[in-house]
């Protein structure tokens, strides 16, 4: 279960304006339908109640979806060790992508935050000092602008800016962010998990690939271009993980009706050295779960993706065996290893696991209870 600690969201609400609750409400539920329905009502969003719903909700849950992608280079050591934590944080606003890495690494953090929204900056500046070991520098302009400093970054976090850059300067501030990166370092991507802006992040993976950029560490365990879910127009890649909000986030929700089940979003951890997410080995097909299991009468279904491209996995019931019981408790996000004998997929894109196919469940990001 994935969650933001208490105090994180103590220190936002004590740094945010105060506002009754009635008019926090509905600015949550109003910036809600701008995120998921109508975008270009983002635009004219603004004031006080506006400021404090980003930061005491959306910046909390938001905190808990970049623990997913830290907790999977943690998990591969792939954190530098240096500390402070040098983190460049592009469209900051109230700092969600911060506080989640300080929850998820919880090391002294030197943090430079980008965003043209200075009101929500000095927000996440009192809630850093608050909370935060470490010191935040603001930087309150446009974050698609080139060029945050001279010094190399361990971490380059963005979150929710490559879906308001023009289509044509996503790939460039992409490179930007590459170069500001040290090069043991990465580059943490989120975005919402609409099926639009999913799919041109998907776009933005293979304009990387195919440029040679950077090294596609999660959520791809597929090393080249083109993205399978490009394919089809009615398909995309993201995430949904399980979520114990904090308290005072949990309340809102409840008064919402947003959030209560899952954190939805997509993602691109970008790296310029090549470590895999899940290191191959002889005789092992790797598969990145990306739907949910299905279970119609009889057989165990569910979607996975890696360098063998988008197929489906089968297990009917009368092949279920101890080697592949596995199978039956995979979730989005997943990485299923199947080693030999594995069934040819058919021109259906289907593998039926047979009852002696070793089947192995991975998490590369284990959940996180609540504190």
């Amino acid at each position: 279960m994935w969650t933001l600690p208490a105090a994180i969201e103590d220190a936002l609400w004590a740094a945010a304006p105060r506002v009754p609750r009635s008019a926090l409400v509905a600015a949550i539920r109003a910036r809600s339908i701008a995120y998921t329905r109508e975008r270009e009502r983002i635009a004219g969003l603004g004031g006080a109640a506006d400021l404090a719903a980003r930061a005491v909700f959306f910046a909390v849950a938001d905190a808990a979806k970049v623990r997913i992608p830290l907790a999977e280079l943690r998990g591969r050591g792939l954190v530098p060790a240096r500390r402070p934590l040098r983190v460049l944080d592009v469209g900051a606003g109230t700092g969600a992508m911060t506080f989640g890495a300080f929850a998820e690494l919880g090391a002294p953090l030197d943090v430079v935050a980008v965003d043209r929204d200075a009101e929500a900056l000095e927000v996440m500046r009192a809630a850093f000092e608050r909370v935060c070991d470490g010191d935040i520098a603001l930087v309150p302009r446009d974050a698609d602008e080139p060029r945050w400093g001279d010094e190399p970054f361990d971490l380059v976090v963005a979150g929710a800016v490559f879906n308001e850059v023009l289509p044509e300067r996503r790939y460039e501030l992409a490179r930007n962010l590459l170069e500001s990166v040290a090069d043991d370092g990465a580059v943490v991507i989120v975005e919402p998990a609409l099926r639009q802006t999913a799919r041109d992040l998907h776009r933005l993976r293979d304009a990387v690939v195919d440029a040679g950029a950077a090294h596609v560490f999660a959520p791809c365990i597929r090393s080249v271009a083109p993205c399978p879910m490009l394919a089809d127009d009615r398909d995309w890649c993201h995430e949904d993980r399980p979520v114990q909000l904090p308290p005072r986030a949990a309340q809102l929700a409840a008064a919402t009706g947003l959030r209560e089940r899952g954190l939805k979003f997509s993602y691109l951890t970008l790296r310029k050295r090549t470590d895999p997410l899940v290191p191959a080995s002889a005789g092992t097909l790797l598969l990145r779960v990306v739907s949910q299991l299905n279970r119609p009468k009889g057989k165990l279904e569910v979607d996975g993706c890696g360098d063998a491209g988008r197929v489906r996995l089968r297990l009917l019931r009368r092949h279920r065996s101890e080697s592949n019981r596995d199978i039956a408790s995979v979730r989005r996000g997943d990485v299923v290893a199947l080693a030999e004998p594995i069934a040819p997929a058919a021109r259906t894109g289907v593998i039926d696991i047979r009852a002696d196919t070793p089947v192995r469940r991975l998490q590369p990001a284990s959940r996180r209870d609540a504190p």
